[in-house]
C-alpha cells in the first residue's frame, strides 16, 4: 500500500492492523510540474492578485475554505492594492459575504493550470478537515496549490496536521501557515501587501521546495523500485 501522509501510515500500521512490510509512505502524487522560473513576481505599486483555486464538493465550499476566502476578499473590497480570482466551479451564490471584488475565472484543465496561474501572486487554500466527511481531509498542499506554487505562487496555507514539518517546508520562509480564521489571513495579507520583496522571497522559495518535492526521483523512482522489488520477491 502506497500512503502520502505519515498519520495515514501510522493508521493502517495501528488501527488496522497491516503490517509495517506492507506499507510505503512516499509523500504527496505523481504531478507533472513544469519547471521554469516564475514570472509573476509583484514590484513595488503593482496589484497583488490573489486566487484561490479548487473543485466546489459542497454548496459554499467550506471544506475547501471559500466562505474564508470570499470574507477576505470582502474585507479588501476598497483596496485597489489587492485583487481576487477563483479558479472552479464556484458563483457568487457560494459567497459567505458580499464580495463585489472577485473574479470568476471558472473551470481550467489541468494542462493548462501552470499558464493560468502563472498570472497571480499568491494562492490561498485555507481548507478544512473532517467536513466532507469524519476523518476527510485533502492532501498538504492540495494538487491545485501545487501546480500554483509551480507556478511562482506565494502559498498561503492551513496545516491542521504540521505535515510542513515533515516534508521541511517552513512558515514564513517557503509558505504562510494560516488558522482558519478570517482574522489571521486578512493580518497576514496586509503584511504581505506591506513587504512586497519578502512575498516575492517566500513565493521563490516555496517554487523551488515544491519542485524538489515533486521531482521524478521522489514520487516515480520511488514507487517503481517499491514494485520492482515485490515482483522480484513474488512466488508467482
Amino acid at each position: 500500500v502506497f500512503v502520502n501522509m505519515p498519520f495515514v501510515k501510522s493508521y493502517l500500521i495501528d488501527k488496522l492492523g497491516v503490517p509495517e512490510s506492507k506499507v510505503t509512505y512516499i509523500y504527496g502524487t505523481p504531478i507533472q510540474l513544469k519547471n521554469e522560473k516564475r514570472n509573476a513576481v509583484v514590484n513595488a505599486g503593482d496589484t497583488v492578485k490573489v486566487v484561490f483555486a479548487a473543485h466546489k464538493y459542497r454548496k459554499g465550499g467550506h471544506d475547501k475554505g471559500f466562505d474564508l476566502f470570499s470574507k477576505t476578499a470582502a474585507f479588501f473590497k476598497s483596496n485597489p492594492q489587492i485583487e481576487f480570482t477563483v479558479i472552479g466551479n464556484y458563483s457568487a451564490t457560494d459567497e459567505a459575504a458580499p464580495s463585489s471584488n472577485i473574479n470568476y475565472f471558472g473551470e481550467v484543465l489541468p494542462s493548462d493550470l501552470f499558464a493560468t496561474l502563472s498570472n497571480y501572486h499568491i494562492i490561498l487554500s485555507p481548507n478544512r478537515f473532517s467536513l466532507l466527511g469524519k476523518g476527510s481531509f485533502d492532501g498538504f498542499p492540495t494538487a491545485s496549490v501545487v501546480h500554483a506554487a509551480s507556478a511562482g505562487c506565494l502559498m498561503m496555507l492551513t496545516d491542521y496536521f504540521n505535515a510542513s514539518e515533515d516534508l521541511g517546508m517552513k512558515d514564513g520562509v517557503d509558505f504562510i501557515k494560516i488558522a482558519p480564521n478570517v482574522e489571521d489571513i486578512i493580518e497576514k495579507l496586509k503584511q504581505l501587501l506591506s513587504d512586497k520583496k519578502n512575498l516575492n522571497s517566500i513565493a521563490e522559495n516555496g517554487r523551488v521546495k515544491i519542485l524538489e518535492l515533486y521531482d521524478d526521483s521522489r514520487q516515480i523512482k520511488k514507487r517503481i523500485n517499491v514494485l520492482e522489488l515485490a515482483i522480484r520477491n513474488s512466488k508467482i
